[in-house]
């Protein structure tokens, strides 16, 4: 059994993996910024015949993060497993996206993270073992149109995990970045609803839509955010636990793409976005 701090669990992918995580048995700390948000959680966890605790915790506030990251250890003795879950979206063309906004995504995307990861690893270090999990985004590997700003939080989440991953594996701590593709969540719900305000002034509104109503019907395809958790436990649970998971599995190829040249992904993303 690991002892698993996870946050952003009030929905989405934190909230299924926490259910998740608790059925395998493991003891679960479901951290969110309000606790009073809890009601969806405690009920798919009933339904699971499972139990976690949960704790707030708000990643872009340093010492909300200290706070419940010394709550787990006091409480548990120890943190096995740190998975970052929380996040934020935003779509817009990149001319039109406030620097504002793209500073508010990098607060929770990426140093949201980096504050988890800075606070779990001494105690990992003390332990000699640990795992850090990232749930990135396929957007972290191809940054799709209208999704520049998030793609770029993604980005650099990505690339904190690979540095992390060489040089924390001589105290045995392993670390983890799972890519989602595009699935039926209450982030991305939100995050795409704004397309329909769209003003029409926009240079980019045709095509703006147009990506919306693509993006829409990728989303359709992956109706399950459970998928994404139970890829998260797999490569919590493995013996040899890989560097970078995307699901779904079919969408493994854009790793393929982004390695080919910028070129192919261009082509690939306009022929998949119709722009």
């Amino acid at each position: 059994m690991a002892v698993v701090l996870i946050t952003g669990c009030s929905s989405g992918f934190g909230l299924e993996t926490a259910v998740e995580m608790a059925r395998r048995g493991h003891r679960v700390f479901a951290t969110m910024r309000d606790p009073s948000r809890a009601d969806r959680l405690q009920a798919s966890l009933s339904q699971a015949g499972a139990e976690a605790t949960v704790l707030a915790l708000d990643v872009t506030v340093e010492a909300s993060v200290a706070e419940a990251v010394g709550a787990v250890v006091a409480q548990a003795g120890r943190v096995d497993v740190a998975v970052n879950n929380a996040g934020a979206a935003e779509v817009a063309p990149v001319e039109e996206t406030p620097v504002e906004v793209l500073r508010a995504l990098l607060e929770t995307n990426t140093l949201g993270a980096l504050r988890v990861m800075q606070a779990v690893l001494p105690t990992m270090r003390s332990q000699g073992a640990g795992h850090i999990v990232n749930l990135t985004s396929v957007g972290a590997l191809v940054a799709p149109p209208f999704l520049g700003a998030y793609a770029a939080s993604k980005h650099a989440l990505d690339g904190l995990g690979e540095a992390l991953a060489i040089e924390v594996a001589p105290f045995g701590i392993h670390v983890t970045n799972v890519a989602p593709g595009a699935y039926e969540t209450a982030m991305a719900r939100t995050a795409e609803a704004a397309v329909d305000s769209v003003p029409a002034s926009s240079p980019y509104a045709e095509r703006w839509r147009t990506m919306a109503v693509t993006h829409r019907a990728f989303m359709a395809q992956n109706p399950d955010p459970g998928e994404v958790a139970r890829a998260v436990a797999d490569a919590v649970e493995a013996d040899a636990p890989p560097a970078r998971v995307v699901v779904p599995a079919s969408a493994a190829f854009l790793v393929q793409a982004r390695t080919s040249g910028p070129e192919q992904v261009r082509a690939l993303l306009g022929k998949a976005y119709g722009v």
